[in-house]
């Protein structure tokens, strides 16, 4: 299988560094230009949220099978349905942290567990060293995720939050964080599964909240 990933930052080397383990994929490239997709089997989409259109696009456009790890919301992949359908490709969207492996924790629990009313999600970043904050991922997203606000269900009704809203601090595993309400794209649990109360909260590493103000 011969594989061509869309980005080049820390989540597409990360990609890269795994996929070179697996002896199944003969080829793995960054994209460069455009005629070098027609070469590949499947594409990795790991671009930044204001860009990450551009892989589906891409896909569309030369008939390649996608795994988008780009944060996008859900409808943007659903207005496309018709169309992915009539090109006969496979688009597996969300596939990173979360959503992505966040997802697939929650349809599994789901899945196991009857009548379930409350769900809290907590998931983010946390750092070992004081007042140091790892970015792991696109620096324009992590602001703009920081920026807007969030939709929590509470007692059954979709409610809003500013950012920050819900702040806590918390520790894990013998490590200072704090938590607030953050916009998930998860939502769709609480509808599926008939959940009263399904709040998400972002991790981050103590003193972020005020780190973010100075920004």
């Amino acid at each position: 299988m011969r594989v061509l990933i869309l980005g080049k930052g820390r989540v597409a080397k990360a990609i890269n560094y795994y996929l070179k383990k697996n002896k199944a994929i003969s080829k793995i490239a960054f994209f460069s230009n455009e005629k070098q997709v027609k070469n590949f089997d499947i594409l990795i989409g790991a671009l930044a949220g204001e860009i990450g259109e551009e892989s589906l696009k891409l896909a569309l456009k030369y008939k390649k099978n996608l795994i988008d790890l780009t944060d996008l919301e859900p409808e943007f992949y659903l207005k496309k349905k018709k169309e992915i359908e009539k090109r006969g490709i496979i688009v597996i969207p969300g596939c990173g942290f979360c959503p992505g492996l966040v997802n697939l924790i929650l349809g599994y629990e789901l899945s196991k567990q009857k009548n379930v009313k409350e769900i809290e999600v907590k998931a983010g970043t946390l750092s070992s060293k004081k007042f140091f904050f790892p970015f792991l991922w696109c620096f324009e997203d992590l602001i703009l995720e920081h920026r807007i606000p969030s939709w929590q269900i509470i007692s059954g009704k979709k409610v809003k939050f500013p950012p920050f809203a819900g702040y806590q601090k918390e520790i894990f595993s013998g490590i200072e964080a704090e938590t607030y309400f953050a916009e998930s794209e998860l939502e769709y649990f609480a509808k599926n599964y008939e959940i009263k109360n399904f709040k998400f909260r972002i991790i981050r590493p103590f003193g972020f909240f005020w780190f973010f103000q100075y920004l």
